[in-house]
């Protein structure tokens, strides 16, 4: 199933019942929808009925939701796409603020319990940006969340948390230390020493080493570690971040980043603090993929590397990853 499920739930849907038993069941239930407004559109209404129907509603002929009926009649699918399916369920409906917009990529805010959330658009609504409220609700989808209903959005000239401001400033700093000039030689060390602390920290914590003690020396220790247990680690990571990883490596260890773009990429600037936990971040988390500027013609691009140390000691003990 393609990531813009609700498209292919709705024609599920369309199939299961007539035009003339929708319009029925949207006079009968419209206002009973635990998500009506006073004075909402009648698109966004029909919308969002749909999203509830599709979605959430138990229907009582069968005592099952329609994601329920779909995975039943569709015994091809894998079971990690059907339990993606499943845990549409999970729907968690409040007040968000969105702390930053990148593409289709929203970090939205919990506003009444400060909990994040990662929610990737189908496609781009542009009256929602950075220090939007939403009145909506979202549902899991793998490691990321779509959105499941929009009732209402809000803007202001005030900034409506300080999130937003400091979002900012991590990604600045972030870009910063993403402009270290990288080549396929580039070693491990190399990076690290360059690195800022916080994340060197992150690392350290990350590979249970002490994070007392000078930058150059906890930076030694990360290496060895990498050297002495890299199986063990790469054993530790999930299939996605393996998928990830293994892409790379097959394609002579470093790739233009946005060929990763398939793949969640989240990190703070805060790696000690709050360490990354997305597919790309974990990779970067453990220090087996570095993310820099590299030169090719004569431009640089972003780049996502497997230092040169790392690289030879994957092909040389974890033989059995690339297969």
């Amino acid at each position: 199933m393609k990531d813009d499920i609700l498209l292919e739930l709705y024609d599920y849907c369309e199939k299961k019942y007539s035009k003339k038993e929708m319009t029925d069941y949207l006079n009968k239930l419209g206002e009973k929808i635990p998500y009506h407004i006073e004075g909402i559109d009648q698109d966004n209404f029909i919308r969002n009925f749909m999203d509830w129907f599709v979605l959430e509603r138990v229907m009582p002929e069968t005592g099952k939701r329609l994601t329920e009926s779909y995975v039943e009649e569709h015994p091809e699918l894998d079971e990690e796409t059907k339990q993606k399916i499943l845990n549409t369920k999970n729907i968690l409906a409040t007040e968000f603020v969105v702390i930053a917009k990148d593409g289709l990529n929203l970090k939205l805010k919990d506003r009444k319990n400060g909990n994040y959330y990662l929610v990737v658009q189908v496609s781009n609504n542009p009256q929602i940006q950075a220090n939007t409220m939403i009145l909506g609700r979202i549902f899991p989808w793998g490691q990321i969340y779509r959105f499941a209903g929009v009732m209402a959005l809000a803007h202001t000239p005030m900034i409506l948390d300080p999130d937003i401001m400091m979002h900012h400033y991590e990604k600045k700093e972030i870009e910063r230390a993403e402009s270290i000039i990288l080549s396929p030689s580039t070693k491990l060390t190399a990076v690290l020493n360059k690195y800022p602390s916080q994340w060197v920290d992150g690392i350290c914590e990350s590979l249970l080493i002490e994070t007392g003690g000078r930058k150059n020396e906890k930076v030694k220790n990360i290496a060895d570690k990498l050297v002495a247990d890299l199986p063990v680690i790469i054993s530790r990571l999930p299939e996605k971040s393996k998928e990830a990883l293994k892409f790379i490596l097959q394609n002579g260890g470093y790739v233009k980043y946005n060929l990763l773009k398939d793949y969640d990429d989240e990190i703070s600037w805060w790696w000690n603090n709050h360490p990354p936990k997305s597919t790309i971040g974990l990779l970067r988390l453990y220090g087996l993929i570095v993310v820099g500027k590299m030169p090719q013609g004569t431009k640089l691009f972003k780049t996502a590397l497997i230092p040169k140390d790392i690289n030879e000691e994957l092909k040389m003990s974890v033989g059995s990853f690339l297969r």
